[in-house]
């Protein structure tokens, strides 16, 4: 009992380790013609939180975080580097898989438990992404947007310590996310766990350029990509008529500057 407690206060503060990451989701055009606050709610006193938190956040990437991504792309060959990438984006099809399930997409479920089986044999524990060329797709699925798929309100916009952008749903979600990880019940989860931040950090460099210059509010831009981005997936990319109209639009516009 007491080795189950251990783990279990292990998974907790390794999320802590994970860094910021959810507050650097891909920027792009918000498509689904939707407001921010249909997703997300931020009060005045949960946004002055947030930017203390986020303040705290960048100070520590800054300062320890960040060299360390930079020193491991420096170290680490491209091809060990994208092996890593795929070794526990491997082991995250098994969540994905479970939370397919749970969301009633069958063969998406089955797809990813193929992914898994597939890529952990004849790709060498995930090492080599065998299932994508032969055509079984990676999909991204969590416990959060299994919650949002239920009906569950998001509840406020959250800036976590270390992990960035989240919402009071989604922070229950990357709980169970972590738990229904195989790296999860490995005797050195913690190290995997730390590895995985490390080379996600690593491949971030090149997305943190992209970000400069872009707003003068650091803050604001990032917390809207990951509203947009958290919308994306949990609609799976579907765009009703409203932002299929503002898509048209927005097409017409760039076509008139030609």
């Amino acid at each position: 009992m007491s080795q189950i407690n251990n783990k279990i206060l292990s998974s907790l503060s390794l999320i802590i380790v994970s860094f910021w990451l959810g507050g650097c989701a891909s920027l792009g055009v918000d498509l689904t013609g939707k407001s921010s606050s249909e997703v997300s709610i931020e009060t005045a006193s949960w946004k002055a939180f947030n930017h203390d938190v986020y303040t705290f956040n960048k100070s520590l990437d800054s300062l320890a975080i960040k060299p360390i991504g930079q020193g491991y792309k420096k170290i680490v060959p491209e091809f060990i580097d994208t092996g890593i990438s795929n070794i526990f984006s491997n082991l995250k099809d098994v969540p994905n898989a479970l939370n397919s399930l749970l969301q009633l997409k069958p063969k998406d479920a089955v797809s990813d438990t193929g992914r898994f089986v597939i890529n952990s044999t004849l790709g060498l524990a995930g090492f080599f992404d065998i299932a994508s060329k032969i055509d079984l797709p990676k999909h991204n699925e969590d416990f959060g947007q299994t919650l949002a798929v239920w009906g569950v309100p998001s509840g406020p916009y959250m800036m976590l310590p270390v992990l960035g952008s989240s919402s009071v749903r989604d922070s229950v979600g990357k709980v169970v996310d972590t738990v229904t990880n195989p790296s999860f019940f490995l005797d050195h989860s913690v190290a995997y766990y730390t590895l995985d931040s490390i080379d996600k950090r690593g491949d971030l460099l090149s997305v943190e350029a992209s970000l400069k210059g872009i707003s003068e509010d650091e803050y604001d831009t990032l917390r809207t990509a990951w509203l947009q981005q958290r919308r994306y997936l949990i609609n799976d990319g579907k765009l009703d008529q409203q932002a299929k109209d503002k898509k048209k639009d927005l097409i017409d516009e760039l076509e008139n500057l030609e």
